[in-house]
């Protein structure tokens, strides 16, 4: 791998596994300014197999899937502390190659080494269960490791998403390789080095790099048990099939973005206030995001208002200063994409109430740079199911203000779009969820053991 410039962090570039030999090299930006962080070679089909070949081996006879559960456990206590040591630095590297405000990024990372003190936790408490049985036997439950596993993280939380899905995959003795979003792999190759520097046995973990075919070499691999990818609908529905031919289990969070329902018992200013959080926090590139508010008629105008007033007050600027409160889309194909969206919208009769337009900011920013803050809409047309992954909100009126049955809605309803229930939308769902009370068992396999 070769560098153009150089990068907040000497550890990317050991922990691809392969022969390295790969020519197609990438430019990794800063999404703030567009400028090169560092190039890294895409891994070819050749690599991700012999990524997964090491990790095979290791798993079938190297330490990690031979530990005790407690040894397994302070290794993962040692690795927390190694990232929270490390922490400054990683918040810097994402903030660098993600464009997320640094004040949301050390949020949000100071939560990574909680997932492997949880897993430790759960490996320390974890009991097998013993069955009754007729006769003079002692059946009992044991979880075994499945094996490899491959993960696969997006560009919006690479690092949150990875150490949640790969604490619980270590902790249960399976070996993994992990491909994150081409956009931003470089905090994952810091973690990794982290884990490395800490003691991780060598094949446990291996990073390759690349996009879609990087991606479907990984989920198609016969070798691999087990796929956790966190992405779009078809990425999921593709890792799917890839892995039904060999019954390999999947995990995937394909996101999703329901509306967000506003009725007229609320103080519109106290909502708006809600809703710029969930519309703009992560430059609303989140599943979770809120890009759409269903309002009740009569309190919709006063908050269109209070949300415009509050969104057109948001701080945009460079993420790496602590007061800036919006950064950059991640990169100039999405803000393309977000600027036919919103022009689509205003076709269809959309209002723009704030923003809309590329704000004034240093010329050191970049191109890439634009935010696109607050839309109204008002028995309109509007693309009301499209889900952009940016701060571009639709606040609608919806067609249906009561409930099928005829009574009142009431807060917190949800369901999927019907002909009989107009005002709700599902587009994608969540097949798996890894949180936590489950995470061991979903990567881990179970068993009975009797013994006479």
């Amino acid at each position: 791998m070769t560098k153009t410039t150089t990068s907040p962090t000497d550890t990317t570039t050991a922990s691809i596994a392969g022969n390295k030999s790969s020519t197609r090299a990438r430019p990794i930006r800063n999404p703030t300014t567009g400028e090169v962080i560092c190039t890294i070679a895409d891994s070819t089909v050749a690599e991700v197999d012999e990524a997964v070949r090491v990790a095979r081996a290791a798993f079938e006879s190297g330490p990690w899937p031979r530990l005790p559960r407690s040894e397994r456990a302070r290794y993962l206590l040692r690795f927390a502390d190694a990232i929270e040591a490390s922490s400054g630095t990683l918040f810097q590297l994402k903030t660098r190659n993600n464009g997320r405000p640094i004040t949301e990024t050390k949020a949000q990372l100071s939560r990574i080494p909680e997932w492997f003190r949880y897993n430790a936790g759960l490996l320390a408490a974890q009991r097998d269960a013993v069955l009754p049985s007729d006769g003079p036997y002692l059946t009992y439950q044991r979880r075994s490791p499945l094996g490899v596993c491959g993960i696969i993280t997006p560009f919006n939380h690479p690092l949150l998403i990875l150490a949640r899905s790969l604490s619980a995959a270590l902790a249960t003795g399976n070996t993994v390789v992990v491909k994150p979003s081409e956009m931003t792999p470089l905090t994952t190759l810091a973690l990794v080095d982290i884990l490395r520097g800490s003691g991780l046995p060598e094949g446990v973990v291996s990073v390759v790099t690349g996009g879609r075919d990087v991606g479907e070499r990984l989920t198609g691999h016969p070798d691999i048990a087990k796929v956790t990818l966190t992405g779009g609908t078809e990425a999921g529905r593709a890792a799917a099939v890839a892995t039904a031919s060999r019954f390999a289990r999947v995990t995937a969070e394909l996101g999703g973005k329901t509306p967000i329902i506003v009725f007229d018992d609320i103080d519109p200013r106290v909502a708006a206030e809600g809703a710029a959080f969930a519309a703009f926090v992560a430059a609303g590139q989140s599943c979770v995001a809120g890009s759409r508010f269903l309002v009740q008629r009569g309190i919709y105008d006063a908050f269109v208002e209070a949300l415009s007033a509050r969104a057109s007050a948001i701080r945009i600027g460079d993420p790496a200063q602590p007061g800036t409160q919006l950064g950059p889309l991640i990169s100039g194909v999405q803000r393309e994409k977000v600027l036919r969206l919103i022009a689509t919208g205003i076709e269809e009769g959309v209002r723009v109430t704030a923003g809309g337009g590329v704000p004034d900011l240093p010329a050191e920013l970049g191109d890439v740079f634009d935010r696109r803050r607050g839309m109204g809409a008002r028995g309109s047309s509007a693309p009301s199911t499209r889900e952009p992954s940016a701060p571009a909100v639709l606040v609608q009126i919806p067609a249906c203000a009561r409930s099928p049955k005829g009574g009142v809605l009431k807060s917190g309803t949800a369901g999927r779009s019907t002909d009989q229930n107009p005002l709700f939308f599902t587009s994608t769902a969540v097949n798996g969820f890894p949180g936590p009370r489950s995470s061991l068992p979903r990567v881990s396999s179970v068993g009975a053991t009797t013994d006479s």
